[in-house]
């Protein structure tokens, strides 16, 4: 079996140009240098990020997010937000994205964060291919400690009623479904393995059409979900 090559590739339509990944680079010989944006289109390095970009899938399944180097084979969802040029906060989020993305609610402060976080009519925020991303929202005020502590309270009070409806089913399921159920209770405070439990339960969920299935449905969202302030 071949093995697994790694490449960083620069969106050159997309560098802001501010050089601070040069300049941080802790390598002797610098692995990056600048150049004019013309040099580098000559070149083909468009053709090249377009190519890696529609074409190269992410390999965070192969690996496990445990470290620095691992965690950047899981797609950002956080991408191209328009801070200012070598803002120390961006590459935070972005790494959290990837740790942690498809089940992030954020309780975003204002200040810069709330600027380039949702720029209308875009966002930096994006999604994976089955569509779950971060959920985000702002308060206005310098309040989200407040207002990220009401957002994990209901979050918990739905999660609370969503297995009240699952115990309440659970004598009505087979083997199988009702296995899912309890290793659901038993580990849903861990967010992975909160995953891990819906997607085999929700395609079971989705072709019943029992009470129960449908309120589960309804408050699927809160499966896994977690709140970051």
């Amino acid at each position: 079996m071949a093995g697994l090559q790694y490449k960083i590739q620069i969106s050159t339509l997309d560098c802001t140009g501010c050089g601070v990944c040069v300049e941080v680079c802790p390598a002797k010989t610098k692995a990056l240098a600048m150049s004019p944006i013309h040099e580098e289109m000559e070149k083909g390095e468009i053709e090249n990020s377009e190519y890696l970009f529609n074409e190269v899938t992410y390999k965070d399944n192969l690996v496990g997010k445990n470290n620095a180097k691992n965690s950047q084979f899981a797609k950002p969802l956080f991408e191209f937000s328009g801070a200012c040029a070598g803002c120390g906060e961006t590459p935070y989020i972005k790494l959290v994205t990837q740790l942690f993305g498809e089940r992030m609610q954020i309780a975003n402060a204002t200040g810069c964060t709330s600027i380039y976080g949702a720029s209308f009519p875009a966002t930096p925020y994006t999604t994976l291919d089955n569509g779950r991303g971060p959920a985000w929202a702002n308060s206005l005020f310098e309040d989200n400690a407040e207002f990220g502590f009401g957002m994990r309270h209901a979050n918990e009070a739905l999660r609370d009623q969503l297995q009240n409806v699952l115990i309440g089913a659970k004598d009505k399921l087979d083997a199988e479904t009702a296995g899912l159920v309890e290793e659901w209770i038993e580990g849903r405070a861990d967010g992975d393995k909160s995953l891990e439990v819906y997607n085999k339960l929700m395609p079971i969920v989705e072709k019943s059409d029992a009470a129960w299935a449908k309120k589960v449905a309804e408050l699927s969202a809160t499966f896994f979900m977690v709140i970051l302030i």
